[in-house]
């Protein structure tokens, strides 16, 4: 198991009677429990339908490529139409991004730049994309449109993009967590996490409710579920099932 990435703290946990198990076995109760472990409780809120959904995280983690993809999985489930909204540092470009993705799935697309954010009123399901403009600024808007709004308190996604170190994915969490977000990994199709990253973040009690690819829109985000887990990390154990 260790030559395969699993940690030593995460081998001790496990409930192991090597002597009468091949390794493809105990690779597979090592998996299965790994597996299962990152998955939120089935009774968990899915974080895809959600009507209104704040995106936030570091730049080049694939917040606007994430948003695109919940809008378009959104309306395959429903046909309703998510607004997408660009929240940005006052003179900063637009974001082309955003809008050219809501023109080619034929969803409703604005800006926001004002220092107090407003929303637009005529649309409720919405997802907001947040520009890079700094953990204090994502905080201070972010409270800000909870102020403005008489509901629930707006969720938050924080993006984990899978091409990052053990090291720097920790610090994102440990960041944002009295945010309490939904955390997503991202970038899975071109990432380098491994094992030994996944070990150490369930080690930490991370659960990942959603799972996205980076390139195309339609049909590469699900929600995180204990096969789709096992048959990925199956894949970077390179075991034969």
């Amino acid at each position: 198991l260790a030559s395969r990435g699993f940690t030593d703290s995460f081998i001790a946990a496990l409930p192991l009677e090597a002597a009468s198990q091949t390794s493809n076995e105990l690779l597979e109760q090592a998996v299965r429990r790994l597996s299962k472990g990152l998955v939120p409780p089935l009774f968990s809120t899915d974080p895809l339908a959600l009507s209104q959904l704040a995106i936030i995280g570091p730049p080049g983690s694939g917040k606007t490529t994430l948003a695109a993809k919940i809008a378009c999985e959104r309306f395959s489930r429903s046909s309703n139409a998510s607004m997408l909204i660009s929240l940005r540092a006052a003179g900063t470009l637009n974001d082309t991004k955003l809008r050219d993705l809501a023109r080619m799935m034929n969803m409703p697309h604005t800006e926001i730049r004002e220092a107090v954010p407003t929303m637009p009123k005529k649309h409720l399901p919405f997802i907001l994309d947040f520009d890079n403009i700094g953990y204090k600024n994502t905080i201070a808007r972010l409270s800000d449109l909870n102020d403005m709004s008489s509901d629930e308190p707006l969720r938050v996604a924080l993006t984990l993009p899978a091409t990052w170190g053990l090291n720097a994915l920790m610090l994102l969490v440990d960041t944002y967590a009295h945010l309490n977000p939904i955390l997503v990994m991202t970038q899975m199709d071109i990432g380098g996490v491994g094992i030994e990253e996944f070990c150490s973040l369930y080690d930490r009690g991370v659960q990942l409710s959603l799972l996205s690819g980076t390139n195309a829109v339609v049909n590469t985000i699900k929600a995180s579920h204990e096969e789709l887990l096992y048959q990925y990390l199956s894949e970077l154990t390179e075991f034969e099932q």
